[in-house]
């Protein structure tokens, strides 16, 4: 028979496998003490043991609602790792790589203009709404003009830098 329960709580302790998973059995785990308490006593203490099971409930709905907000991943145990600026960088010059050759056949000023074409979509993308992925679209642009070792001719015909 003790094998029996042994398996049981392995079965238990393995079915946990993210930090929400780990709150709630430890909110089962309080909540069931507590209840065992509430039985055996009366009166002031048994009042205040039930506030405290409804107390750590409403606390614990508040931080996992805090969590999901702020943090989202945590809850289901992955990490997050920003978009490295490393990543950025080297992804602009393999950018570069890929288009320069064909944007080489071009007059210099139309050469500026597709790349500055090039950034102003970046830049601006939609799908770039967290401030990691603006600040991964910045270093991903600046990374490919300054490959690109644009000179501005085409936004100054344009009238854009100011001379």
């Amino acid at each position: 028979m003790p094998t029996q329960e042994m398996s049981e709580r392995r079965k238990l302790v393995e079915a946990i496998k993210t930090p929400l998973g780990f709150l709630s059995l430890v909110i089962l785990v309080v909540e069931a003490l507590f209840g065992g308490l509430v039985l055996a006593t009366s009166g002031a203490d048994r009042t205040f043991l039930l506030c405290a099971i409804v107390g750590i409930l409403v606390l614990l709905i508040v931080l996992v609602a805090g969590i999901s907000a702020w943090k989202p991943e945590a809850l289901w145990g992955k990490r997050y790792s920003a978009l490295e600026d490393s990543f950025a960088t080297g992804l602009g010059e393999e950018i570069y790589v890929a288009l320069d050759g064909y944007l080489t056949n071009l007059e210099d000023a139309a050469r500026e203009e597709a790349y500055e074409l090039l950034r102003e979509t970046i830049a601006t993308s939609p799908y770039a709404r967290s401030k990691i992925t603006k600040s991964f679209c910045q270093t991903l642009v600046e990374a490919i003009i300054r490959r690109a070792k644009l000179k501005g001719k085409w936004a100054k015909a344009k009238g854009v830098v100011a001379q």
